[in-house]
């Protein structure tokens, strides 16, 4: 029974982790799409955040909702010409070249160097979360517009966050 509970809690542990990367993977694709496909402006790299938080958190992780902040500055002082509140938020616009997402990187005007990164965490609960913290799954995507209105999920060798 003890092996049976273990290896119930490593499934469960294991669906809450993918589930949370589709979740993230929709919320970048989303942002990405809208990035790409308006203007690089401030009004649509917000609405690039809104859609990338809209599609991740319409995603459930083992049956609860996840919550994404959109991390825009809305101040108006914009640092990175991105809107980017903090470069390690939830939602992240940024310029992609060559494998390397850069958030510091402002306004890149070829829309398919524009790249949105969605992170996020969840705290799973198994049978010994009765007894222990419940597990903390986190993930990461990014996704791009290519220019002709697709987009697409990315892998990245260098995350560049001043």
């Amino acid at each position: 029974m003890l092996m049976l509970g273990f290896v119930v809690e490593a499934g469960n542990i294991w669906l809450g982790r993918v589930e949370l990367i589709h979740a993230l993977e929709a919320g970048a694709l989303a942002g990405a799409k809208v990035w790409g496909d308006g203007a690089d402006d401030a009004a649509t790299r917000s609405a690039a955040r809104l859609a990338a938080q809209e599609f991740a958190q319409a995603n459930t992780v083992t049956g609860s909702p996840i919550a994404i902040t959109t991390n825009d500055n809305l101040s108006g002082l914009d640092n990175d010409g991105n809107n980017n509140l903090a470069c390690d938020g939830d939602v992240v616009l940024g310029n992609l070249s060559g494998g390397v997402f850069d958030s510091s990187v402002g306004n890149p005007m070829a829309a398919n160097e524009r790249a949105v990164l969605v992170r996020g965490s969840f705290n799973v609960n198994g049978i010994t979360s009765l007894f222990n913290p419940p597990y903390v799954v986190t993930g990461q995507a990014i996704a791009r517009a290519d220019g002709t209105g697709s987009v697409r999920l990315v892998e990245v060798t260098t995350i560049i966050c001043p």
